[in-house]
């Protein structure tokens, strides 16, 4: 054998054995604590969500997942506090799609940059939006709705939203918009 090919060969078997001794020295992920970050109170639909998915991912990791509920201000609390954590994917963001696609158009300015401080993980749920009244209502369709908001003379007609400037509150308000209500 050549002196060269004995010397790229010592190398090569070298790297190789070198190659368990390097993987050893990494820490499996997560070896610490992962916090899931959810920017409303404790019960809701978001925080309920965050709680059954850090008990799955405790079992398969086998460390412990929690939820740090971070609430207020349309999901910019919560997000603040992310884009500010270390980026070691020991925080982990569990938000609708208000803090990073909503609020840029909502709000001046964002003590975060939606599209340099996050980085998207997974889609967890998809949620159709569905529009429902009292069955005491005189409404059955969409169509008799409007007319009854459109007629309700000094009286209007209400709904439920978990915020202003958020999922529930923005499409009803452009709907209301659109029909003149």
């Amino acid at each position: 054998m050549k002196k060269r090919t004995l010397a790229h060969l010592a190398l090569s078997l070298a790297a190789i054995l070198a190659l368990p001794l390097a993987h050893a020295q990494a820490p499996a992920f997560p070896s610490k604590p992962v916090s899931i970050v959810v920017p409303y109170a404790p019960g809701g639909p978001v925080d309920n969500l965050a709680r059954m998915l850090a008990t799955r991912l405790g079992k398969e990791w086998g460390q412990s997942v929690l939820v740090v509920n971070k609430t207020g201000a349309n999901e910019i609390i919560g997000a603040e506090f992310v884009a500010k954590s270390p980026a070691d994917g020991y925080t982990l963001f569990a938000a609708t799609e208000a803090a990073l696609t909503m609020n840029p158009h909502l709000y001046k300015k964002l003590p975060y940059n939606p599209e340099k401080d996050f980085t998207p993980i997974s889609r967890l749920i998809s949620v159709p939006m569905v529009f429902f009244v009292p069955k005491a209502s005189k409404a059955n369709t969409l169509k008799e709705f409007i007319e009854l908001a459109k007629n309700a003379k000094g009286t209007p007609l209400t709904y439920g939203s978990s915020g202003a400037g958020g999922i529930v509150h923005l499409p009803l308000a452009m709907f209301a918009k659109q029909e003149g209500l």
